[in-house]
Parts: C-alpha cells; structure tokens; sequence
C-alpha cells in the first residue's frame, strides 16, 4: 500500500509540474504580448513628441523672423 502511495504522489508531482510548466509559458507568452505593445505604443509616441517639438521649433522660427528681436533685448537661452 505504502508503494502505491509513493508511485501516486510521483505521478501527482509530474502531472502538476506539467500544468506549471504550462501556466509559466502561458505567462511569459502574455508578458511578451504586454511588452511588446507597450513599446509599440512608447515607439508612436516618442515619434509624435518628437514631430511636435520640430512643429514648434518651425514655429518658433517664423515668430522670430517676424519679429526679430532688438539686440537689446534679453534672448531666452536654449
């Protein structure tokens, strides 16, 4: 009797290790998902924030060329 109970945990032991084997696929598979939305989305907006500052710069730019500055007037440092 004490033998069928060791062979029975045995196999509990390997059919439980097989479903953590499973579950950990499945989480680094979501984990992987997650991420590699989420450096999608900080891709699209680093590129948005970077085509914003070069709008603003243009615009900076035509402000300036509009009205220049005296050179006594303080300039704002960059």
């Amino acid at each position: 009797m004490k033998m069928m109970r060791g062979c029975k945990s045995r196999l509990h032991k390997s059919y439980t290790h097989g479903i953590g084997l499973k579950n950990l696929e499945q989480q680094i598979k979501e984990r992987d998902e997650k991420y590699s939305e989420l450096d999608s989305k900080l891709n699209r907006l680093h590129k948005r924030a970077k085509k914003r500052i070069q709008e603003v710069q243009k615009l900076y730019g035509q402000v300036e060329d509009r009205f220049p500055l005296k050179e006594n007037d303080a300039r704002p440092s960059d």
